[in-house]
């Protein structure tokens, strides 16, 4: 059955409306009274109740129009015979794309009056389309009522508000005419059919060609609050006149405006790079170190923008040695570089280059603008004895005393006479006494690194009965009397401890006495024999010492100088070395100093810690086979051949019954490749109570993990009667 209603409404007047009411199927039943279906009241017929729908537009007119700059309200009121439905939920749906409901669930809930309120936009199509109101009823079909209407495209300008005056197709400018890095405010306004600001946020694209070429700023788009944008503009290299448009992106109204802005003038020189930064001397350089370097200037003006075309005059802070300018002019290139190509001498030294550039001011007086370069370095480029460094990612290494593949990272740091990094490339050769290690690295930014790995050999090929170990050798140490850890050393051939070495062609150091940048005669340096690798860790090198000494046996040397044998480097006549590096002058070369190179070194030692052994000892050195009530005493802890734990080792005291540890004492081991035992130092106490306890230590090394417990005898209290 449809039916016809009419009511009065608070609002200017009501939209004619179409109800449809179809009766509830089924009878009897009863049902819930709650919000989401109305009860069949009558017993299977739903005809007392109905749908209103109410269509009006922004201003409580009826229509039958939807637009972007219009939107509509559809109000349903449910009713059940006379009287509102409260709480009752009624959806909303349209037949199309072409209108949209808010909000987006479809759903709303009716008020005191009966009324659930929905918006009605515009969807993405335009066209005719029909709404439907529903509400669900209890054991029956839905209640439903319908109305028709139509979405519009809107008749939306876009331009400017002067004051109360809208000009359509033109943009507002707070100024039109700007620096050459100035900016200026632009606004916006867009207006329907009525001359009324729009309702609905509206998008504006905006264009210029300055902003395509990269010489503005500018946003590519702004969005309407109220019907009005703003947006802001800013010259960043642009000159003369650039137009921009604004074009409305629903219904494409478009508006102009033209922005006259002044050519851009040299404002600044600046420094940008220098590559490389160092070069070798003249005479010395190579595939890796370059005796020419590419200093390069930027032109801009005010806003930073480059200028090409402009001249600009190079000079050198210092011209020392023969350090000279392969050009001392240039013409800025399309990106406003100015480069000056600088050429080393042969004297170390540092030196900037000077840019200068000649322009006018704002009121067209002569003005000269420069600046100058970082410093540039003109060296050896090679690494000196002193400026070359080796570091270990981990230095104690638990369980590479007997397992394979376990790594640490070695890493070799170098600089030149300067302490400057040494050119990025430059080779740096390693060689291990135990385990493997990867053959050389090239550095970048002076250091590079290499692997080192845990396997055979661990131990001396020959000689293995000089390893010292804990059960072994008494300690040398007043503290400790016999045999187990040690807090002191134990003396070569010490066990599980491997000696890393690297290489690389370098100078010796010598001090500068006069700041002149090459090595003069009498100067102090550093000499330097062919590098080895130190088995036993005396600094010498020490082959066949003595048949009583046997314990640098292995050692190795690198034959830098090709000739069969250990080379100390020094005049058989005079016993004297000579200073070795570039840095000897050309008229000392052979004569006071040599220009022939050296093998620059430094080397560490890894520990391959291996399980753990525990004593405990008095402050008189003895070793303890049990601890009292307040005593104070030292824990050393170590690995068979007396390297402490490794610093990923875990140490546990604990205490039972009357024993109590009354310090804080430190368990936590540090990384380290020190020689000897890793020491605790302890305090216990009692209540002098017959019984006792015991006291207990527990460590973990890699997978080994050792425990050890001593009586904890009583001791009377002396204070105690």
């Amino acid at each position: 059955m449809i039916t016809w209603f009419a009511r009065n409404f608070s609002r200017l007047s009501v939209a004619f409306i179409t109800v449809l009411t179809l009766a509830a199927c089924g009878g009897g039943g009863g049902g819930s009274d709650g919000p989401n279906f109305l009860p069949d009241r009558d017993g299977g017929n739903a005809n007392n109740i109905r749908l209103l729908l109410e269509f009006v537009d922004s201003l409580g007119n009826p229509t039958d129009t939807v637009t972007t700059a219009n939107p509509a309200t559809l109000t349903v009121t449910v009713t059940e015979g006379p009287n509102p439905s409260v709480g009752t939920i009624v959806s909303a749906v349209t037949t199309s794309a072409v209108g949209l409901i808010l909000p987006e669930s479809g759903t709303a809930l009716t008020d005191a009056n009966g009324e659930a309120v929905f918006q009605v936009l515009p969807g993405p199509n335009f066209g005719a389309t029909e709404l439907r109101a529903s509400v669900e009823v209890e054991g029956g079909e839905p209640i439903v009522a319908s109305l028709t209407f139509r979405v519009e495209r809107p008749d939306l300008r876009v331009g400017y508000f002067n004051g109360n005056t809208f000009i359509e197709g033109e943009i507002g400018l707070l100024t039109d005419s700007l620096s050459s890095s100035g900016s200026t405010l632009l606004r916006l306004a867009v207006v329907d059919s009525n001359g009324n600001e729009a309702t609905t946020a509206e998008d504006i694209i905006l264009r210029s060609q300055c902003v395509v070429d990269g010489l503005a700023t500018l946003p590519e788009m702004v969005t309407t609050a109220n019907g009005r944008a703003t947006a802001t503009y800013t010259a960043t290299g642009c000159g003369g006149d650039d137009q921009i448009s604004a074009t409305l992106v629903n219904g494409g109204s478009q508006a102009f405006a033209s922005i006259n802005i002044a050519s851009p003038q040299v404002n600044a020189i600046n420094f940008v790079s220098a590559t490389p930064e160092l070069i070798a001397l003249r005479g010395t350089g190579g595939s890796a170190r370059q005796e020419t370097s590419e200093v390069v200037f930027l032109v801009a003006d005010g806003s930073g923008a480059p200028l090409s075309g402009q001249v600009v005059d190079f000079s050198l802070s210092t011209g020392i040695g023969g350090v000279a300018l392969l050009n001392s002019s240039t013409v800025s290139d399309p990106m406003g570089q100015a480069i000056a190509q600088v050429t080393a001498g042969d004297v170390a030294t540092p030196v900037r280059v000077i840019a200068s550039i000649e322009t006018t001011d704002n009121n067209g007086n002569p003005l000269n603008l420069s600046t100058i370069s970082d410093v540039l370095i003109i060296s050896s480029g090679l690494p000196d004895q002193n400026s070359i460094s080796l570091s270990f990612e981990t230095l104690n290494i638990a369980g590479a005393g007997s397992t394979d593949g376990l790594t640490t990272n070695v890493t070799v740091r170098m600089a030149d006479k300067f302490n400057n990094p040494v050119p990025d490339g430059t080779s740096a050769l390693f060689s291990t006494e135990y385990g493997s290690i990867g053959s050389s690295c090239t550095t970048t930014d002076g250091s590079c690194s290499v692997v080192w790995t845990s396997q055979e050999p661990r131990f001396p090929t020959f000689n293995q009965n000089l390893v010292r170990d804990i059960n072994s050798t008494n300690c040398p140490s007043s503290l400790v009397n016999g045999t187990g850890p040690c807090p002191g050393d134990l003396g070569p051939i010490r066990g599980r401890r491997s000696t890393i070495l690297v290489t690389a062609i370098g100078e010796e150091f010598f001090v500068d006495a006069n700041g002149n940048g090459v090595y003069d005669e009498n100067e102090e340096f550093e000499n330097l024999a062919e590098a080895f690798i130190d088995h036993n860790e005396d600094g010498e090198y020490t082959p066949v010492a003595s048949p009583n000494d046997l314990t640098g046996s292995e050692e190795t040397f690198v034959d830098f100088n090709g000739d069969g044998v250990f080379s100390q480097n020094v005049d058989p006549n005079t016993g004297r070395g000579v200073y070795n590096g570039i840095l000897c002058p050309l008229v000392g070369d052979g004569i006071f100093c040599s220009r022939e190179l050296v093998n620059v070194r430094a080397s560490g030692t890894i520990v391959m810690s291996e399980g753990l052994s525990i004593i405990a000892v008095n402050s008189a050195g003895s070793k303890l086979s049990s601890v009292s009530e307040n005593q104070s005493f030292t824990l050393y802890l170590s690995d068979f051949y007396n390297n402490p734990p490794a610093a990923s080792a875990s140490i546990g005291l604990s205490t039972s019954d009357d024993c109590e540890i009354v310090n804080n004492p430190v368990t936590s081991v540090a990384d380290t490749n020190a020689i000897g035992a890793f020491g605790i130092f302890v305090q216990i106490q009692g209540d002098g109570d017959v019984g006792g306890g015991s006291f207990t230590v527990t460590a973990e090394n890699g997978n080994f993990t050792t425990s050890r417990t001593f009586p904890c005898i009583t001791v009377p209290d002396p204070n105690v009667p």
